[in-house]
């Protein structure tokens, strides 16, 4: 299991600020380290809510190479898996009746107002690129985000 102590959480939380999966995965991180630092002996020494973020210290570090360390972009990661790492960090939080926040991302919501956008006929060249950024997270079937995104509908031959 990987351990992030207070400075890596604090480092990751400033290098991944603006991705829209590790912002709020690294954002929920620090709240948690907060909380147990004020309700313990602090994070270093309290084992439940570090195995409880075990995965999401793994999505956030991986294996702690430079390949995963410096690519700020982490085309790797996925909605889905921060889901799934969110889960023990929920049932901790339950059981210990903790009050810390557990930041969601806003991917789902922002495509939906992009999608508003579209409809209204009153996007942005902005919003089109913010639209192609957020591109691997449209569902597939989705041929209208799809189509404004800019992806091919069929694969080139």
């Amino acid at each position: 299991m990987r351990f992030m102590n207070e400075w890596d959480v604090q480092e990751a939380e400033g290098r991944y600020a603006d991705h829209p999966i590790l912002g709020p995965a690294t954002q929920t991180l620090r709240n948690l380290v907060d909380w147990t630092n004020g309700h313990s002996d602090g994070w270093a020494y309290w084992p439940k809510p570090c195995r409880a973020a075990a995965k999401l210290q793994e999505m956030i570090e991986r294996d702690g190479t430079s390949r995963y360390r410096f690519d700020e972009e982490r085309l790797d990661v996925t909605l889905a898996e921060y889901k799934a790492a969110l889960q023990p960090v929920k049932a901790f939080r339950t059981r210990q009746g903790a009050d810390f926040e557990i930041v969601e991302t806003t991917i789902p919501e922002r495509l939906e107002a992009l999608r508003a956008e579209i409809r209204a006929e009153r996007i942005s060249y902005g919003e089109i690129a913010e639209l192609q950024g957020l591109a691997r997270f449209i569902p597939e079937g989705d041929v209208e985000l799809l189509e404004w995104a800019g992806v091919p509908e069929f694969p080139e031959a």
